[in-house]
Order: structure tokens, then C-alpha cells, then sequence
């Protein structure tokens, strides 16, 4: 699932970028969000992110950004209805968001040895001044704080979760989904550090 959904928030990163230049862009997110929630249920959290900064970035384009997110899922949900005789399947409903021990999945996620996303990557430490950095661009900031509201959520979501180890795996796998906005982050360090100032252009343009 983190393969496709990683495409896929990327391809919605890139298209609300680019809306700042071509607001019709903003619309067009829809499809690979729709398309990321059918593959894993957390991003769930993105949808609603960026589906709030279109709607209040670009009013004009919010009926055409719910009608193609609604071409993308209302089949996937007849399919459920007809299989499951359910709209969702039982992977997608938010009772599993139940734990006891919280902080333990919540900090286990960025600095236990086996799942860390510090310990793996520690350069994504550098997605906290990036993001401060980013606020500094006044087209874009509203952009900008839902990605981070994005992170923070999934991070949360996960603590809430019982398996929050991601199973028999090895390295920070349930934090994979959020990489998009993290990696975008450090990017955006390294453009005002004076560090590669072309990446940033790439990804902006």
C-alpha cells in the first residue's frame, strides 16, 4: 500500500503547488486523493487537509475538486456496497483507533530503534525549520500548515493505533505515508540554507 499512496500524495502535493500559478490545478488533486484513501484508509487525513485549503483557497474550484474525488470514490463505494453490503470495508472503520498505551505508539514512532523515523532518517529532523521557514511565503503558507497539520495528525492517529509496530517489519513503515510532506519540508531547508537552491525550484515550479 505505502508505494502507491507515496505516488499518490506526491502527485496531489504537485498539482497544489502548481495551482498557485493555474488554480485548475487545485481540482485536479482530487483524483489522487480519492484514489490514496481507496488504497490506505489513513490518508483519510490528507483529504480532509487539502480538501479544507482548496475549499478556502480556491472557492471556484472546490465543486469541480468534490466532483472528481466523487467520480474516483462513489464506484469503489457501490462495489463495497454490492460485496460487503457495506459503503467501507471493516479495514476502513476508526474503531481500530483503540489503545491503551498511546505515548508508547506515539513516540515509538520516531525513536524506537526497530521503527524510529529519527533513527532511520534523522535527516527529517530538518522538516521542523523547514516548515518555520516555509511560513514565510505568504502564497503558499495556508498550503504549507495543512501539510503540517497532515504530519502531526498521522502522527497522532498512529499512537491511537494498537499495531503501531506495523507488524512483522523492520524501520518506520506507518510513517512512510506522510514522506511527501516531510521530504517537501527539507527541501524547503535546504533552499533557504543556500544548499541546492534549484531543488526547491523543481519542485515549485
Amino acid at each position: 500500500q505505502h508505494g502507491p499512496l507515496v505516488m499518490l500524495l506526491s502527485a496531489a502535493l504537485a498539482l497544489l503547488v502548481g495551482a498557485e500559478r493555474r488554480p485548475a490545478l487545485a481540482a485536479l488533486a482530487a483524483l489522487p486523493l480519492a484514489a490514496a484513501f481507496i488504497v490506505r484508509p489513513t490518508s483519510a487525513i490528507e483529504v480532509a487537509a487539502f480538501g479544507t485549503w482548496v475549499l478556502v483557497r480556491y472557492p471556484r474550484e472546490f465543486f469541480k475538486f468534490a466532483a472528481l474525488g466523487a467520480a474516483v470514490a462513489l464506484p469503489w463505494l457501490a462495489y463495497n456496497l454490492y460485496i460487503f453490503h457495506k459503503p467501507l470495508p471493516l479495514y476502513f472503520y476508526p474503531q481500530r483507533l483503540r489503545t491503551p498505551s498511546f505515548w508508547v505508539g506515539f513516540f515509538g514512532q520516531v525513536v524506537i530503534p526497530s521503527r524510529g523515523l529519527l533513527v532511520f532518517s534523522p535527516i527529517c529532523l530538518l522538516a521542523i525549520p523547514g516548515f518555520f521557514a516555509s511560513l514565510r511565503d505568504p502564497d503558499r503558507r495556508g498550503l504549507h500548515i495543512a501539510m503540517a497539520v497532515a504530519i502531526v495528525l498521522h502522527w497522532i492517529m498512529l499512537g491511537r493505533f494498537p499495531h503501531w509496530f506495523g507488524g512483522h517489519s523492520y524501520g518506520p513503515r506507518l510513517m512512510t505515508d506522510v514522506l511527501p510532506m516531510v521530504v517537501y519540508f527539507i527541501v524547503y531547508f535546504w533552499s533557504v540554507s543556500g544548499v541546492r537552491r534549484p531543488t526547491l525550484a523543481a519542485i515549485t515550479a
